[in-house]
């Protein structure tokens, strides 16, 4: 391979390793040439993905032997700094994507550790008392009882905070199956259940879904969670 498409050479002139005679020549280069460029920025963002700087060497090591496997005639030699540059701006486009994805999804498991705390009663001494135990076993982190006693009980509040509670156990179609329950959306729960229900469906991947509900309850909400329905709006469009 053209020795200023060497990938140790761009990775050690990035490391600082580099004189200085080598290191402008270098410079010059990644800033004039459009391949280099593209193999800097991938190397950069290996160094950013990977754990440390020997996965770094690894992953370049076995994509070099495998690109250079390929090479089987000068005519495709000649077009190795094409291959070159294509594949590594597919690097890019792979790992960019997953970066974005880690973000949204620390943002979404920061949201669901924010434990949400039930106050308030509900009509009916015996639905009262039941309620009372699943609410007791919410409040002790006991996701499990909760979900089994609230699904006894039918009521909007009963439906809500079984949701809250199969988000916690991370069975998020039960727990969309209780947020979409159409009685939550006429109580005080309203705006909260949309925002969990936006989660869950973000959690299963449907981010249009997510979206769509997002905007909803940015549509209709007054107070709750304004900063970070933002937020995460701009997770989603990116």
């Amino acid at each position: 391979m053209d020795k200023k498409y060497n990938y140790e050479l761009i990775k050690d002139y990035l490391d600082g390793l580099l004189d200085k005679s080598a290191s402008d020549e270098m410079k010059q280069l990644i800033e004039t040439d459009e391949t280099a460029q593209n193999i800097a920025k991938g190397i950069l963002i290996l160094k950013y993905q990977l754990e440390n700087e020997e996965a770094v060497d690894k992953y370049l090591n076995d994509f070099l032997i495998i690109q250079t496997k390929k090479i089987r005639s000068s005519y495709q030699y000649i077009w190795w700094k094409i291959a070159a540059s294509i594949s590594l701006l597919t690097i890019i486009g792979i790992v960019a994507y997953n970066m974005q994805k880690e973000s949204l999804n620390d943002f979404v498991e920061s949201q669901l550790a924010d434990h949400y705390e039930y106050v308030g009663v509900v009509r009916g001494e015996m639905i009262s008392e039941k309620f009372d135990q699943a609410l007791s076993a919410y409040s002790m982190h006991d996701y499990a009882s909760a979900a089994d006693i609230l699904l006894e009980i039918d009521l909007p509040e009963a439906h809500y905070f079984r949701g809250l509670s199969l988000l916690q156990l991370d069975d998020y179609e039960l727990a969309i199956a209780a947020l979409e329950d159409s009685s939550i959306y006429r109580t005080r729960y309203s705006e909260q259940a949309l925002w969990y229900l936006t989660l869950a469906y973000i959690q299963t991947y449907d981010l249009s879904k997510a979206e769509q509900k997002l905007n909803q309850l940015i549509s209709t909400n007054e107070n709750f969670k304004k900063s970070e329905m933002k937020r995460l709006l701009e997770l989603l469009k990116e």
